[in-house]
């Protein structure tokens, strides 16, 4: 990369759309659609809508077009740092200057990494980190004007914008495709099962069949993530922490068991915190490895926790919404759990009551007025967050997040609910 003022140097540039093609990730996911309706169990298949399976298979594989929050944009200012200069086969270290520009974004982070149609053969160079795309500006120690900042991150944000719209309309052509392809595939699969049940019939052998069977339930695992870890704690007794890329894929996939769950409130609200804690678990255990429930941490045992190295890297704490004092109980509950290690955590709110957003401007409303709460923080995906003061340790900060799983009841007065 070269910075405005003739400054190159060795750093490791991250180049955006040029990991694959979109047509090779649009192939990937039409084929995993076809392999979802075909692992759904025949008796789950015929107790449930073909509208239902669809809409469950579409949410876990179409992809939302990125959306760049210009309203959001902000820098840490500019700053002192070296850079590398190659002079012939040597490598010299010189001062420099550099300002990266923060812009937070919506929908799916994996379009930064894909190369739409059509497309230039330029690639503008910049980092995805978490829920935001960072774009960095590097020069000399002086002699750099405004004016030259200003044009290196037009001239980067004209390229990006030029992707952008590529990848919106790939996106909007991949999501009619995907709608097609599982419409097909599930139609397929139920006159293949159905055709199976007329043989089985015909041949006379009792096929015992499960009468209870639960409605399908998807949430997609595109494919197996490994935890990423920050850079370790403590200077002598190195210790894991959670980096924010994990932190954000770890609220998508509990954003995505919502999202599944709350299409079945019948079902699933019928299940008590233990019984959706555990399914939870199991989830995350197929995506991040060790995931465990009721673990000791400080005060009590935790609902949540993703381990690395035996350590809890991530803490979260499952409530049902009973009112305002409940939920604030609960915070109380999730932060005498964490240690001063702890950095990020999240609280997975299960609402059944009839009014959904009601109860949800409460919580939100709780967090922000908690005594320990001190501003709301960045916004991961659809998941607001609020920034929290350590016990014990007032200038430790805490990002908690709240993600909700609406499960309305028909008769919500059978549960006792408050608020």
């Amino acid at each position: 990369m070269i910075g405005v003022g003739g400054y190159p140097h060795l750093d490791v540039t991250h180049l955006l759309f040029a990991d694959q093609s979109f047509s090779t990730e649009q192939q990937h996911r039409l084929a995993a659609a076809t392999t979802a309706v075909r692992q759904i169990p025949p008796d789950k298949l015929l107790g449930s809508s073909d509208g239902d399976i669809v809409d469950a298979v579409v949410a876990s594989l179409e992809l939302r077009a990125l959306e760049l929050r210009e309203d959001q944009i902000y820098s840490h200012g500019i700053e002192d740092v070296t850079l590398s200069t190659q002079m012939g086969s040597q490598v010299v270290r010189r001062p420099g200057k550099e300002m990266v520009q923060h812009i937070p974004f919506e929908g799916d982070s994996v379009l930064f990494s894909l190369t739409p149609n059509p497309y230039t053969l330029h690639r503008p160079a910049g980092e995805v980190r978490a829920r935001e795309l960072l774009l960095t500006w590097e020069g000399p120690p002086i002699g750099y004007t405004g004016d030259a900042i200003q044009a290196h991150f037009k001239l980067l944000r004209d390229e990006i914008d030029k992707y952008l719209t590529a990848l919106q309309a790939n996106v909007t052509t991949f999501n009619s495709l995907l709608l097609t392809e599982v419409e097909t595939a599930v139609g397929n699969r139920r006159r293949e099962i159905l055709h199976d049940r007329e043989i089985e019939e015909y041949v006379g052998i009792p096929v015992p069949r499960r009468g209870d069977a639960v409605p399908l339930l998807q949430v997609h695992v595109p494919k197996p993530r490994k935890m990423v870890l920050g850079a370790p704690l403590g200077k002598f007794k190195p210790e894991p922490a959670i980096c924010p890329e994990a932190y954000a894929d770890i609220l998508d996939v509990l954003r995505s068991f919502g999202a599944a769950a709350e299409r079945f409130p019948e079902t699933f609200g019928q299940m008590d915190e233990p019984v959706l804690r555990e399914i939870l678990l199991v989830i995350l255990n197929n995506q991040f490895g060790a995931a465990a429930g009721e673990v000791f941490s400080r005060h009590g045992k935790t609902d949540i926790a993703i381990l690395a190295q035996g350590v809890p890297v991530f803490i979260a704490e499952c409530k049902i919404w009973r009112g305002e004092a409940s939920f604030d109980r609960g915070l109380d509950q999730l932060l005498g759990y964490l240690t001063w290690r702890d950095e990020k955590a999240a609280v997975v709110l299960f609402v059944k009551n009839q009014n959904v957003s009601s109860a949800l401007e409460k919580a939100r409303g709780a967090l922000a007025e908690h005594a320990r709460s001190k501003k709301p923080g960045p916004l991961y995906g659809a998941s607001p967050t609020w920034i929290f003061e350590q016990p014990g340790h007032p200038a430790k900060e805490i990002v908690i997040a709240l993600v909700d799983v609406p499960l309305p009841l028909a008769t919500p007065d059978r549960l006792e609910l408050e608020g």
